[in-house]
């Protein structure tokens, strides 16, 4: 997983570390990627084309969601 500050966020620099991890996934020879995403940012993993898979479950008290890209 990774975190942006909260004081950088909407900056883009979480879309272009996610960008950059699903790149390398995709020239490591993946086929998909999966991701556990709070459910607070769900919306973020949706516009970069992940979809949710199963139902929402609890991390340490916090709600979240697997979510699979194809490559």
């Amino acid at each position: 997983g990774f975190a942006v500050h909260r004081n950088l966020q909407g900056e883009g620099i979480g879309q272009v570390v996610l960008r950059t991890l699903v790149d390398a996934a995709f020239q490591r020879g993946g086929d998909e990627v999966m991701v556990h995403a709070p459910c607070s940012i769900e919306r973020f993993y949706l516009r970069e084309g992940f979809t949710p898979w199963g139902e929402q479950f609890l991390e340490a008290g916090i709600a979240y969601v697997e979510m699979h890209k194809p490559l």
